[in-house]
């Protein structure tokens, strides 16, 4: 089958395999000139543009493997070419990781959604996507398969640049990613800046994981990331610090995580120094809400548990 985009950049063929084995080799095959296909929203418009030089593509949609979402004691993983939409409706992430539901509903368009797979959005390497930063705020691995064989990296690791990944798309498949399972007294949380247009993507990305210990006193740890469109998605490590056993009844735990997400944000998306105070201001009231909702779904979950250990 021979496809044209609008550029007039011809597509020789889409190969549809039945296993990631089949898939590395039909991409060794043909040396640099095939890319792998799932979804196709990231991919087939830098075809369509001819940004991409791909004459051969293979389609992985159908691999069994790839389509799972399963955990075990430790993880939960996630399929390569599981969608954006099935993401977002399946009981095992809206119960362990509800942050990276809400980051796939916060994807526009439920069209997009139904084709638009999880790992698309980690490989384009964009760094205002919602999935990405909340799968960093998880401390989500993608497992990485060549014909050398399979490696677990970080998915901030993952990340050059903006734009830029680290998987090499011609010889490397990323057939799943797995974060560890939350339990009892974790709570999450994501919030964005307003988009400056529909479809545009958002300025400034916040997620946030925080887990508290038994008697709601303190807070064990806390997972902070930021993301954004001139950036690559990444952990804020000041603001994890500063949340590891700080007392949850203290108000300057708030505004001291707050201030520090809102010094990585602004230099994160570049700010000039004009506007740097608002933005600033904004990215406050943001990390504030973030932190608000993640304690309360954090007390929540520990009733939960509770709860459900006494039936």
């Amino acid at each position: 089958m021979t496809e044209t985009g609008k550029s007039g950049l011809q597509v020789d063929g889409i190969h549809v395999v039945a296993s990631v084995d089949e898939a590395l080799a039909y991409l060794a095959a043909h040396r640099g000139n095939a890319r792998l296909i799932a979804g196709g929203t990231q991919l087939m418009p830098l075809i369509e543009r001819g940004v991409c030089d791909a004459t051969f593509l293979v389609d992985v949609s159908r691999v069994c493997s790839m389509q799972r979402i399963v955990q075990d004691e430790r993880h939960v993983v996630i399929g390569g070419s599981v969608t954006l939409a099935k993401l977002a409706e399946n009981p095992i992430i809206c119960a362990e990781a509800p942050v990276l539901r809400d980051a796939a509903l916060a994807v526009e368009g439920e069209s997009v959604r139904a084709m638009a797979t999880l790992v698309g959005h980690i490989v384009a390497a964009e760094g205002s996507a919602p999935v990405a930063v909340a799968l960093v705020a998880l401390d989500a691995e993608a497992q990485i398969d060549n014909l050398t064989g399979s490696q677990w990296m970080p998915v901030d690791a993952l990340y050059v640049r903006s734009g830029v990944s680290r998987v090499d798309s011609t010889s490397e498949i990323v057939t799943a990613v797995r974060f560890p399972r939350t339990g009892p007294g974790v709570g999450t949380a994501m919030g964005w800046i307003e988009r400056p247009e529909p479809g545009q993507p958002s300025p400034l990305i916040v997620a946030l994981a925080l887990c508290l210990s038994s008697d709601h006193a303190t807070v064990r740890w806390g997972s902070v990331a930021i993301g954004s469109p001139v950036g690559i998605p990444m952990h804020v490590r000041p603001a994890e610090e500063a949340l590891t056993d700080a007392p949850v009844g203290e108000p300057d735990t708030r505004e001291r995580l707050a201030r520090l997400v809102a010094a990585a944000g602004t230099d994160a998306m570049g700010v000039d120094e004009a506007s740097r105070t608002e933005v600033r201001a904004t990215t406050v009231g943001l990390a504030q809400r973030c932190y608000d909702q993640a304690l309360g779904a954090a007390m929540a979950s520990d009733a939960a548990g509770d709860g459900d250990a006494s039936g």
